[in-house]
């Protein structure tokens, strides 16, 4: 993350836990690998009342061009380890915390059922919404290139899903992340490695398709992959 998107987080984790000092339990950032990072806010109550007064700060973040933060609260994040195993995984192996008072992210556990099954429903749900979004816009390469960066980076968690069910370490860079899933998987994943920078090429359309045949043959090994990986209890 650059160093900016950094400071600008930090800043506007300030003005939140200011803003509700009773309600805030934990701010982090987190996927720190990625140019601006994310930030992940956890409040004892997260109604739509309550978080209202933070509208502002909302909007002077939009102005910024971050991400808006993840909002929710103690009882949602504390009830969802079954539900959204992945994406909660994905923070606690990357947060950073700016405040905290009870470091909810820490405590969380998941069981190895529940991330396989999210590993299952996620591959398989990219897989259709990325064939179909590329046939909506076949004649639109800069939403070809925008639609391969999308895909990519939420098959990241995936990865890390693969690595927690054997037990693994789960890298901070992308590329190292994707090298252990290349050495866990006994396959060939370079094609994810090339999705993660081809905003820099300037492909042909043609070359494009071909790259998206190839790169959903490889999201639909994954999935074949995740049908008979084996779980130990």
């Amino acid at each position: 993350m650059i160093t900016k998107f950094e400071n600008m987080w930090k800043e506007f984790a300030g003005m939140i836990s200011d803003t509700m000092p009773d309600n805030i339990l934990q701010i982090a950032i987190y996927d720190p690998q990625t140019e601006k990072g994310r930030l992940a806010v956890i409040a004892e109550d997260a109604s739509i009342p309550k978080l209202a007064i933070l509208s502002p700060i909302i909007q002077k973040m939009i102005k910024k061009e971050l991400h808006v933060p993840l909002i929710v609260g103690k009882f949602f994040i504390e009830t969802s380890r079954d539900s959204f195993p992945l994406e909660f995984l994905n923070i606690q192996s990357s947060y950073q915390n700016i405040y905290v008072k009870t470091d909810l992210i820490k405590e969380l556990t998941f069981t190895k059922d529940n991330v396989r099954l999210q590993m299952e429903r996620e591959v398989k749900s990219k897989i259709l919404l990325t064939r179909l979004s590329a046939l909506e816009n076949l004649e639109q390469v800069k939403n070809l290139y925008h639609l391969i960066d999308v895909s990519i980076h939420s098959l990241l968690p995936v990865m890390k899903g693969f690595l927690f069910l054997a037990d693994k370490e789960l890298p901070h860079q992308y590329k190292d992340l994707i090298k252990a899933c290349e050495e866990l998987l006994h396959e060939d994943l370079q094609i994810f490695q090339q999705a993660l920078v081809i905003h820099r090429d300037q492909m042909t359309k043609d070359k494009l398709l071909d790259f998206f045949h190839h790169y959903t043959n490889k999201m639909m090994t994954l999935m074949y992959i995740i049908e008979k990986y084996p779980i130990d209890k």
